[in-house]
């Protein structure tokens, strides 16, 4: 015997039996918590080592090159040659360069170090650098000889 029903009423069937299967698939609230927990701890970790690892780099530059960067500039305030800290004299580059330099090696950005020829010692008390605009920057020596 065939019982012919109206379509609504079993399409309401079967969403309803839809809904409580997938009530039963859906975690319990304790279950979420866990996992969202599980989740925000992953995340502030990441956040605490990419923090550590930025802030030593900061450190890193601010000590070698006397400058809050993440990157040295290619004229830093400050650069170590020769085993000693020189400091940048000026704001502006220097005016007059000696005639014959000896490249005494490279800043953490490429750029020459040069020291006069006169200067044959083992630590100049005065370098310069030249930017890639051909301009001579001179660094006294931090300290004394």
């Amino acid at each position: 015997m065939l019982i012919a029903a109206d379509p609504g009423v079993v399409l309401g069937l079967a969403l309803t039996v839809v809904a409580v299967k997938d009530r039963a698939k859906q975690p319990l609230p304790t279950e979420r918590r866990q996992r969202y927990v599980k989740r925000l701890l992953v995340a502030l970790l990441v956040a605490a080592v990419t923090a550590i690892v930025v802030g030593a780099r900061l450190v890193h530059v601010h000590d070698t090159y006397g400058v809050w960067q993440l990157t040295s500039t290619e004229t830093p305030n400050r650069i170590a040659a020769s085993g000693r800290d020189y400091d940048r004299n000026e704001l502006q580059p220097a005016t007059s360069v000696p005639t014959s330099v000896d490249t005494r090696g490279k800043t953490g950005s490429g750029t020459a170090i040069l020291a006069p020829n006169r200067a044959r010692m083992a630590v100049p008390v005065v370098i310069y650098l030249r930017d890639d605009e051909g301009r001579f920057w001179s660094y006294s020596l931090v300290g004394g000889p």
